[in-house]
């Protein structure tokens, strides 16, 4: 009886034994599986964030790819084809797919749309990667499709005068060769194109600006701002003579909007790489510059935009890396503009020891000159709308033509001297092959 006590208690225990290994066991397994679960979930993600990144890039490469393709095919556009065939006749257009060796791949499409200007179009590039986890990516432009902004090819239509480089719509010094109204309506659409592109660029630099109420503010927001470019509004701005440099100490890019400017003294302006923006006019009642006295490198990226007009009146300075852009100036006695390029939406008046620099083109409604006047362009063309008039001394250098909508009227000592090598025969430089695209970005 004792030994059958004994072998049952010695069975309990062993099964107790085996129980508690048993148990030790499977809280060894439970607690794998605890871990392994974030563990697991923290790999997929991983392989599912990398595959989302790998598509965005694909997606962004394909659009950004396919849009410069188009560009690059629109500036190659032969002379004598029309740039709507042209435009229309694009082998990009509709849906296409990209198939990758892993078994993805990329869908990419070109589309366009009329815009509110018939004479543009809305293109869009959609490309979109990936079977998991797909990213898509939209590239929208606005592309001008309009023969009539074109000059003639100036070895057949226009009127021929000085050696075949200077073109008149109009009399050429009290002589009527055979007008030509074409060549009006055409440098009329390019100002029209380049004064929306820049009112556009305007627009949207405003939408984007930080308002300011004086001087102070604005110097404030500059030297505190860390975005690039630092987009600025104002009023009406007067400066009573001294400097001003509206220069951000971490180099970056400084916008400046303001809605009129105006200098009763000498006043002088620094913006480096920025630019400065009227809404309305200028008016400087004594001495006026504009970066003078920094260098080509420091101006690179600067311009001076005036929607309104700009009048100038003794010893103005202006040198603007980029674009010279105003709705009209008046320049009064001594003064220097200089700009990459000069566009003038109206009249253009020089009216004593005057010189215009452009080192690309020169576009304006109408210039008079009244007494010793210099107009360079050095690589570019000179385009006027309207009339060109000189009273006494004008020189006028160009690196290509020189082309006029309305008269050709010089008085007194003139000088004319142009390349026509540049071969740019069609307002904003095109090489020959039509008025410019102007691609842009939406």
């Amino acid at each position: 009886m004792t030994n059958k006590k004994e072998r049952i208690r010695n069975m309990l225990q062993n099964e107790k034994g085996s129980g508690g290994l048993l148990l030790i066991v499977l809280f060894f397994f439970i607690l794998i599986a605890i871990f392994s679960i974030p563990l697991f979930s923290m790999t997929v993600n991983r392989q599912s964030y990398d595959r989302e990144i790998i598509n965005e890039k694909r997606a962004n490469a394909v659009a950004v790819g396919g849009m410069e393709s188009f560009i690059k095919y629109l500036n190659s556009k032969p002379t004598g084809t029309s740039r709507q065939a042209y435009f229309n006749s694009y082998p990009g257009w509709g849906p296409k797919t990209i198939l990758l060796p892993e078994g993805d791949k990329i869908i990419y499409n070109l589309t366009n749309s009329r815009s509110d200007d018939p004479n543009k179009y809305m293109v869009t590039m959609t490309a979109t990667a990936g079977t998991n986890k797909t990213v898509t990516k939209s590239l929208k432009y606005i592309i001008t499709v309009n023969d009539n902004s074109q000059i003639i090819d100036p070895t057949t239509n226009p009127t021929k005068i000085d050696k075949g480089t200077v073109y008149v719509g109009g009399s050429y010094l009290g002589n009527s060769p055979n007008p030509n109204s074409t060549i009006k309506q055409a440098i009329g659409n390019s100002i029209i194109n380049l004064s929306n592109s820049i009112n556009t660029q305007i627009n949207t630099y405003a939408s984007q600006a930080q308002p300011c109420m004086n001087y102070n503010d604005i110097i404030n927001i500059i030297n505190n701002s860390t975005n690039n470019p630092v987009i600025i509004e104002a009023g009406d701005l007067t400066l009573n003579g001294g400097n001003y440099n509206f220069v951000s100490p971490r180099g970056n890019q400084v916008v400046l909007i303001v809605k009129s400017l105006t200098a009763n003294n000498d006043l002088s302006i620094k913006m480096d790489n920025g630019t400065l923006i009227v809404r309305n006019n200028i008016n400087a009642n004594n001495s006026f510059n504009f970066n003078s006295g920094l260098s080509s490198s420091q101006i690179n990226n600067s311009n001076l935009w005036i929607q309104g007009s700009a009048v100038f009146n003794n010893n103005t300075n202006i040198y603007a890396g980029q674009t010279l852009y105003a709705g009209s100036i008046t320049a009064n006695n001594k003064a220097t503009l200089s700009a990459t390029s000069v566009a003038i939406r109206d009249a253009l008046n020089l009216n004593n020891q005057l010189t215009l620099n452009a080192s690309k083109d020169i576009e304006c409604g109408s210039i008079t000159a009244n007494n010793q006047a210099t107009i360079n362009c050095s690589t570019g063309d000179l385009f006027v709308r309207d009339n060109l008039s000189a009273n006494n001394q004008i020189t006028l250098n160009t690196g290509g033509y020189i082309a006029v909508g309305g008269n050709i009227t010089l008085k007194n000592n003139m000088n004319i001297t142009t390349g026509g090598d540049v071969n740019s025969s069609t307002t904003g430089g095109g090489g020959g092959s039509g008025a410019p695209w102007n691609p842009t970005r939406q």
